[in-house]
């Protein structure tokens, strides 16, 4: 019977663990930001977007790459940038969802599909 550690390496899920819990805070942290201060919201809200987008996206990519430990697949450099840009895109999505000062239920319902 194989052993379950053999199957996956627990270090790189434990350093995607890591990587996704510093994007997420990163990311919440400059969302928050963005509803306190006027000047720089753009910049906040793109930066929040990207940190949050990529450590979705850091994740499932160390994820899959921990799980194969013979080194057998071969990833496409464009479907894995497409799935990068989707990440931050869907971010950004219900990021703009929940914006707004003053949040209806909708709105939340919308930004938490995204």
């Amino acid at each position: 019977m194989l052993d379950i550690l053999q199957l996956f390496n627990p270090m790189l899920i434990f350093v995607a663990m890591v990587l996704t819990f510093i994007a997420s805070y990163t990311g919440l942290d400059l969302f928050s930001l963005t509803r306190s201060t006027e000047s720089n919201k753009g910049f906040l809200f793109l930066g929040g977007t990207f940190s949050l987008g990529v450590g979705i996206w850091i994740m499932n990519f160390i994820g899959m790459v921990a799980i194969n430990m013979n080194g057998s697949a071969t990833y496409h450099i464009p479907l894995t940038v497409l799935s990068l840009v989707f990440g931050i895109a869907f971010t950004g999505m219900s990021f703009y969802c929940v914006i707004d000062m003053k949040l209806k239920f909708r709105q939340l319902l919308l930004g938490s599909f995204l």
